[in-house]
C-alpha cells in the first residue's frame, strides 16, 4: 500500500495518469471523442458506430457542409437595397453575399472549436480530461438517433454603438446594425431525414434549415423569401422568416450529391450563429462574397487528407431573379494525418449584374463576378489543442464595374486567435482589414439605412472577447469592437459623420 502512495504522489508531480487505487475495479468509459484524438491510456473496447450519421456541419463558406459548422466560420456580404437586377438584394434589405461559408471554413467543425459538439464519431475514452470536458454533448430535446432528426438554437443579444448615431444605424451594416437594441437575431430549426452511411453503403438523406430573426435578412433568396424584382413577399424591414437550406443528398460517404438550397463555400463566417466565435462579423462576411445558392453540388473524399466540393448554382442568393446565370462554385480542402494544421481553397465564378450599388455612371450589364478565398489554420494541439490561428485572404472582382468600364475590385485580409484557458472559457481575437477599391462593395444595406455606397476606402476592425459555456447548451459572447477607416470620399460611421467607432456587445446562444 506504501508503494501505491508513492507512485500516486508522483503522479501528481509529474503529470502521470493517476494511479488505480482498487485493481478491480473496471475503468470508467466516458461519452465517444472523434478518433482523430489520441489518447495516452490504453483503448477500451468502443461502441460498434452508428449506420446513419448527421450530415456534416454547414456548408458555409470554407465555412461547412450541411451542419452547422462549430468554428468561427463563415463570411458573406449583401446586395444594394431596391436593386432590381441585382440578384442579391431587396427594396429593404441588403441580401447578403455572405460566404457561409462561410463564419468560416468548414475545416473548423474538425478542429473542435464549438464548446460541444463539432466531432461526433465513435471512440473510446479512458478518463476526463480538458478537451473530452469541451466536447461533452448536447442535450437535446428530441432524440438525435433516429432517421428523422430536429435540433436548433435561440440566439439574442444587444449592442452599444459609442457614437450614438440619431438613425440608430451601426455605420455600414454589420450584421447586428441596431444601437442599444435588444435584438432577437435567430431562432433556428434544422430538420434532417436519413443520412450518408458511414460503412461504405449507399444512402439518402434531406434537411430543411429555418431561421426566424432579424438575421433572416441575411438568408433570403431572390424568387422565394424576395420577388425576383426585389419586393419582399412575407418579410418586414427587421424581423422575418428565411429557409437557408433545403436539399437532398444521396451517395456514399465518399463521393455523394446534393441537389437544392445550401450555405456558400466561400468565405470563413456564416449565417448560423452556432457557428460563429463572434457576435458581429467581419467585412469579408458582410460584403464580399455570397450566402447562399440554389443548384447542386458533388462531395468527392478519395482519403482523410482531401476533400473536394464542386458543382453548379444559379448566382448568388437566387431562385429566380431578374438575372439568372449558372455559376461555378467549388472547394478544395486539406487536413494532414496529424490534424495540427489544415488549408482550403474555394471560388465562384460566372456572369452576375455588374452594378449592385445603383451607383450613377455604371452602363447596366450582365458580366462576370468572381471571388475567391484562401484559408489556412493552425492548430498545434490538434483537433483539442488550446490554441488555433486561421488566415483568410479573399479577393472579388466584377467586371465591368465601375464607369470608365474597367473592372471594380474588393480584397483584405482576416486574422483570428483563439485560445481556450479553461474548459468552459474560450478567448479569441479578430483583426481584419478589406479594400473597396471602387465603392462598390461597402454600404450595400437596409433600405432604412443612410451609410450607402459609394463608400471606397480601406476599413479596420479589431475585436475582442470570450466565449463561456457554462454548460454545452449555453453560449455567452461578450465583446468589444473597434472600427476605423482610411482614404474615404465619405465618412462611414456615426451618419457619415466620422470615421471610427467602438462598440460593446453582447449575446446569448440556447441550444436545443
Amino acid at each position: 500500500m506504501k508503494s501505491l502512495y508513492r507512485r500516486a504522489i508522483l503522479a501528481a508531480v509529474l503529470g502521470a495518469p493517476p494511479v488505480a487505487f482498487a485493481q478491480s475495479t473496471p475503468p470508467t468509459v466516458l461519452p465517444d471523442v472523434p478518433p482523430a484524438v489520441k489518447l495516452d491510456a490504453p483503448a477500451v473496447t468502443a461502441p460498434a458506430p452508428k449506420p446513419i450519421v448527421m450530415p456534416s456541419p454547414i456548408e458555409h463558406s470554407g465555412g461547412v457542409a450541411t451542419d452547422v459548422p462549430d468554428g468561427p466560420q463563415i463570411a458573406m456580404p449583401f446586395g444594394s437595397a431596391g436593386a432590381a437586377m441585382d440578384n442579391t438584394v431587396g427594396p429593404q434589405l441588403a441580401m447578403p453575399f455572405g460566404s457561409g461559408g462561410a463564419a468560416m471554413d468548414n475545416t473548423v467543425y474538425e478542429q473542435a472549436w464549438g464548446p460541444a459538439r463539432a466531432l461526433t464519431a465513435s471512440a473510446p475514452r479512458h478518463r476526463a480530461t480538458l478537451a473530452d470536458i469541451v466536447n461533452e454533448p448536447v442535450q437535446y430535446l428530441f432524440s438525435q438517433d433516429g432517421h428523422f432528426r430536429v435540433r436548433g438554437w435561440l440566439n439574442a443579444g444587444s449592442v452599444y454603438n459609442s457614437a450614438n448615431p440619431n438613425s440608430k444605424y451601426n455605420g455600414p451594416y454589420n450584421a447586428v446594425d441596431r444601437n442599444q437594441e435588444p435584438l432577437f437575431n435567430q431562432s433556428y430549426t434544422i430538420m434532417e431525414l436519413g443520412g450518408i452511411p458511414t460503412d461504405g453503403t449507399f444512402g439518402v438523406g434531406g434537411r430543411l434549415d429555418m431561421l426566424f430573426g432579424t438575421d433572416a435578412l441575411l438568408a433570403q433568396s431572390l424568387g422565394l423569401e424576395v420577388g425576383s424584382a426585389g419586393q419582399q413577399r412575407w418579410n418586414g424591414t427587421y424581423y422575418g422568416l428565411a429557409l437557408p437550406q433545403m436539399y437532398l443528398q444521396a451517395g456514399v460517404d465518399c463521393l455523394s450529391v446534393k441537389a437544392g438550397h445550401f450555405y456558400s463555400l466561400v468565405g470563413y463566417e456564416g449565417i448560423p450563429a452556432d457557428g460563429n466565435f463572434f457576435y458581429t462579423h467581419s467585412y469579408s462576411y458582410m460584403f464580399a462574397g455570397p450566402f447562399t445558392h440554389w443548384g447542386w453540388l458533388v462531395n468527392a473524399k478519395p482519403n482523410d487528407n482531401w476533400e473536394y466540393e464542386g458543382g453548379l448554382v444559379n448566382g448568388w442568393n437566387t431562385l429566380n431573379g431578374a438575372v439568372n446565370e449558372v455559376n461555378y462554385m467549388g472547394r478544395l480542402r486539406y487536413t494532414p494525418d496529424d490534424k495540427t494544421w489544415w488549408s482550403s481553397f474555394a471560388v465562384i465564378s460566372g456572369d452576375q449584374f455588374n452594378n449592385v450599388a445603383q451607383l450613377p455612371g455604371i452602363r447596366p450589364e450582365v458580366a462576370n463576378r468572381t471571388r475567391y478565398s484562401f484559408l489556412m489554420g493552425l492548430t498545434p494541439g490538434g483537433p483539442c489543442g488550446r490554441l488555433e490561428y486561421v488566415f483568410h485572404y479573399f479577393h472579388g472582382f466584377q467586371a465591368n464595374g465601375t464607369a470608365a468600364g474597367s473592372t471594380a475590385q474588393w480584397y483584405g485580409i482576416d486574422q483570428y486567435l483563439f485560445y481556450r484557458l479553461t474548459s468552459t472559457l474560450r478567448l479569441g481575437t479578430r483583426f481584419e482589414w478589406m479594400r473597396d477599391e471602387d465603392g462598390t462593395r461597402v454600404g450595400l444595406n437596409r433600405e432604412t439605412n443612410p451609410n450607402k455606397a459609394p463608400l471606397p476606402g480601406h476599413y479596420f476592425s479589431l475585436t475582442g472577447g470570450f466565449n463561456y459555456s457554462p454548460c454545452a447548451n449555453v453560449t455567452i459572447r461578450p465583446e468589444i469592437r473597434y472600427d476605423f477607416t482610411s482614404d474615404l470620399t465619405r465618412l462611414p460611421f456615426a451618419d457619415g459623420t466620422n470615421r471610427q467607432q467602438l462598440l460593446l456587445a453582447a449575446d446569448v446562444i440556447l441550444r436545443y
